[in-house]
């Protein structure tokens, strides 16, 4: 090379052009594998700038290298040089594509872990309106003609309130599944026992009417 620059590029498996190097310098030289083994070119020389070139055979290099052997020890050098900075590009860049495979490991581990627990939660949660819907059908089913009215109503009412829930639930659910943002985060707040005490009793209460007993709710304040 006399003057400019030029950049040597080659194709990567994904048919993108990958640099890789970049040369501006008088003296720098491409090409020279085909000297040495005949072949044809491993990659691509695009010229950067306007630029001029010496070129030289391979009969003209090994006759030339023949009468000053020197230039065989320089050109060695200056290929020593360039695999010493390949190297340490190759390793950067492998220790950076390492670093990001490390990084994302973490983070399917984590979304593994979330999908686990979110699983575990969802099947609880789906399951006791579920159960409590049966139940209650069941009681109906078996009890239509002896059942006294209110007693109907009210394990009717429990029917509804558990499908009104479990559709609820499973709405989350798949709202839940659209999100595209892995880190969920969970924000607890402080309830009171009353409400869900009430609705609590509201769903065992059919059964305790069911069974002529009474039942007592006390909270401590």
């Amino acid at each position: 090379l006399v003057s400019g620059a030029v950049a040597v590029t080659k194709q990567d498996e994904k048919g993108e052009r990958v640099q890789l190097a970049k040369l501006n310098s008088e003296g720098d030289f491409f090409g020279e594998m085909s000297l040495f083994d005949g072949r044809p070119r491993s990659a691509t020389v695009r010229a950067l700038t306007p630029v001029e070139t010496l070129v030289l055979s391979r009969s003209d290099f090994f006759a030339t290298i023949k009468k000053d052997p020197t230039i065989f020890t320089k050109l060695f050098e200056k290929l020593s040089i360039r695999l010493r900075e390949f190297n340490d590009k190759y390793f950067s860049e492998m220790s950076e594509k390492n670093r990001v495979l490390s990084d994302m490991n973490q983070k399917l581990k984590r979304l593994d872990e979330m999908k686990s627990k979110f699983i575990n939660l969802a099947s609880h949660e789906l399951k006791t309106p579920l159960n409590a819907i049966l139940t209650a059908a069941q009681i109906i089913a078996d009890q239509k003609t002896s059942l006294d009215p209110v007693l109907f109503g009210e394990f009717l009412g429990m029917i509804i309130r558990n499908g009104d829930k479990l559709d609820s639930l499973i709405s989350n659910i798949l709202l839940l599944s659209q999100l595209k943002d892995p880190e969920i985060s969970i924000e607890r707040k402080e309830i009171t026992a009353a409400p869900l005490m009430d609705e609590l009793s509201s769903e065992v209460l059919p059964f305790v009417k069911l069974r002529a007993q009474i039942m007592e709710i006390e909270i401590e304040k």
